[in-house]
């Protein structure tokens, strides 16, 4: 049994610390505000953006998962929350006597390709805005801190709660047909869950690893499957838009290490959650 600190126990964080606890590791989750959290999971409320949040936590640890979301979508913010946050954490975590595994969960905005091409761990990212920048600050900040560190970079997190895809499908928008037909990437959120824990047991770490399923998809697809689905009627998309732009994201030092994907595709989730919100006394919100 270990024990863990998730910094910023949210949307993913949650669901590693369900899984934890079945494992029977002694979980500690801190967050803004951890009052809605089950005694289960040690809930601690704290602001991991705050110098002196560190001073409330019960050190030692012998895993930390870093899942901190910025407050806000500006420079300053994103620096307190990526930067300085895991500076601060892994710092304090230094001066005990037990070495402390950090995993820190970054973003595929780190890569700033947009033609559809293919990326992967080895490719050298090139971000396009100050999030990807300061992310890939954040990323090696961490390792020139700790060896024993991994940064896994995520793409866009759906899951129960999020179907914001499902309510446009239903509602036939076209917005997402008018749009270049970009490729986009994804992971459920129980996937994401399942792959920090699978990390957290591994003897050895690559520095990076990126957490999507194994099917990059043009959104224009996705629309059209869930229309299937829902028997929804598929607006006509402008003619000359099959441009392709976005990018592909390989996750294979992950599928390398041995994880498995539950929902490998985003037909798999899909499938799943309309599932759910076709179960009676089911509800959805959307965002």
């Amino acid at each position: 049994m270990a024990r863990v600190l998730i910094a910023g126990c949210g949307y993913v964080g949650e669901r590693l610390g369900q899984r934890l606890l079945h494992s029977r590791h002694s979980v500690h989750c801190a967050r803004r505000d951890a009052s809605s959290l089950g005694a289960a999971l040690r809930p601690i409320s704290a602001d991991l953006c705050d110098e002196h949040a560190v001073d409330r936590l019960p050190f030692p640890f012998e895993t930390i998962v870093y899942t901190v979301a910025a407050d806000e979508s500006t420079p300053e913010a994103y620096r307190r929350a990526y930067v300085e946050g895991p500076l601060r954490l892994l710092r304090r975590a230094s001066r005990e006597a037990i070495p402390t595994r950090f995993l820190f969960a970054s973003s595929t905005s780190v890569y700033g390709e947009d033609a559809g091409s293919w990326v992967d761990e080895t490719t050298q990212p090139y971000p396009a805005g100050f999030r990807g920048e300061i992310l890939i600050e954040a990323e090696e900040t961490i390792r020139h801190e700790t060896a024993q560190s991994a940064c896994i970079r995520f793409g866009g997190i759906y899951g129960p709660g999020r179907t914001h895809l499902i309510e446009a499908a239903r509602a036939a928008s076209p917005s997402y047909d008018i749009e270049t037909d970009r490729f986009t990437n994804r992971i459920h959120a129980d996937d994401a869950a399942r792959a920090l824990d699978h990390l957290l047991h591994l003897e050895a770490l690559e520095s990076i690893y990126i957490g999507v399923d194994e099917e990059p998809a043009r959104r224009s697809e996705v629309m059209a499957w869930l229309r299937q689905q829902l028997d929804a009627t598929a607006p006509r998309s402008p003619e000359g838009n099959s441009a392709a732009s976005g990018k592909r994201c390989d996750s294979r030092a992950l599928r390398e290490s041995g994880f498995e994907f539950r929902f490998p595709t985003f037909r798999e989730g899909y499938s799943a959650l309309l599932a759910g919100l076709t179960a009676p006394g089911s509800h959805s919100d959307s965002h």
